[in-house]
């Protein structure tokens, strides 16, 4: 939500074709990929179809990238995640299975605790009564 939009999206897709030129040259014949936000899982990344020749770049789900924000609960994060566009992208199934997942990766019982409270109270204020 912050970086992109930070930089511009025409300079962010210009610097990530330059990059894969410069890759292209150092190691021809090969093919790589970037996850620009790896707080998402391998089946939930977005490719990016930049057009570029050997680097495929993804980008984390917007419910991964709204989970972590939840998770880190800073008011710049609460801001983003109330965005009139990540509310009209926000797949609330997808994001409930994100939720669920992310228990696997509790490492402190009360911040998870944290999260999940922060998870509920924003679907009871966001979540379209039809989802």
């Amino acid at each position: 939500m912050a970086g992109t939009l930070e930089m511009g999206t025409p300079e962010f897709r210009n610097r990530l074709l330059e990059f894969d030129r410069a890759v292209t040259l150092l190691y021809p014949g090969r093919l790589f990929r970037l996850v620009l936000v790896g707080g998402g899982a391998d089946e939930r990344l977005v490719p990016l179809n930049l057009g570029t020749k050997v680097v495929e770049c993804y980008a984390a789900s917007v419910e991964d990238i709204v989970a972590s924000k939840l998770y880190l609960n800073r008011p710049t994060d609460a801001a983003d995640v109330h965005r009139p566009e990540v509310l009209a992208a926000l797949n609330w199934d997808r994001l409930a299975e994100v939720v669920a997942d992310m228990e696997g990766s509790k490492l402190i019982e009360r911040r998870h605790r944290q999260f999940l409270d922060n998870y509920d109270s924003y679907r009871k204020e966001c979540e379209p009564c039809d989802a």
